[in-house]
């Protein structure tokens, strides 16, 4: 098991949680009652003479990451992982759990929601709903559930530091890829993130909890 979060910590959680789903239902409402929100009509302007470009070009391979041909074995490599070299049973199935179950809610909000993709010129070709960005949730949820799992057992503060940063830079690229490319709006990927980031506090708390009683039952 990793060390125990701090109090600031905890907090911290609580708070950009308490944010994201004010964002999340603020959009959704938007989404909802909105043929196109106003921010959407100004992000399709800005990306507009993008395309073709050596910045598209780019963006084409970041949204891989966001994939399920890529999240579907990154997870279960790092499930193993943890589970293997660091002995973190409980990290390893709440990385599992979490992943499937936030695929599940993504699809089931998309459902629900119903939006269609942008009509954009030089946007990518992909099917499905738009609402909320499954690229930019689902990476936010496992790249950043990964990342805190292995903070938890980093012994140098550099390499959270390091950790953190590629995180945070891998989960803006993949998620906003989503948008520049056309295949969502940008409220699409701000959702994703809001979404992602409930998801991912919810999951830290679950692993706490039965961490914590894990180490009291074998007191």
């Amino acid at each position: 098991m990793g060390e125990k979060p701090t109090a600031k910590t905890i907090h911290v959680i609580i708070f950009f949680s308490t944010f994201a789903i004010g964002i999340a239902s603020l959009l959704t409402m938007q989404v909802v009652t909105e043929t196109i929100p106003s921010l959407d009509i100004w992000a399709r302007e800005l990306r507009s003479g993008w395309g073709n470009t050596s910045l598209y070009t780019f963006f084409e391979d970041v949204t891989v990451l966001g994939s399920s041909a890529f999240l579907a074995p990154f997870t279960l490599i790092m499930a193993v992982w943890l589970w293997w070299r660091k002995k973190d049973l409980f990290a390893s199935i709440v990385l599992l759990i979490g992943v499937i179950g936030t695929y599940a809610i993504n699809k089931g909000i998309k459902f629900a929601v119903q939006r269609s993709r942008p009509d954009w010129s030089g946007a990518i070709e992909t099917d499905g709903f738009s609402y909320p960005s499954g690229g930019a949730m689902l990476s936010l949820l496992c790249f950043a559930l990964v990342t805190y799992f292995l903070i938890l057992h980093a012994q140098k503060a550099w390499s959270k530091v390091i950790l953190f940063v590629i995180t945070f830079t891998a989960i803006v690229l993949t998620g906003f890829s989503r948008y520049l490319l056309g295949a969502h709006y940008l409220t699409d990927v701000i959702a994703g993130f809001s979404f992602g980031f409930i998801c991912l506090s919810v999951l830290i708390g679950l692993y706490h909890r039965f961490s914590n009683q894990n180490i009291a039952s074998s007191d």
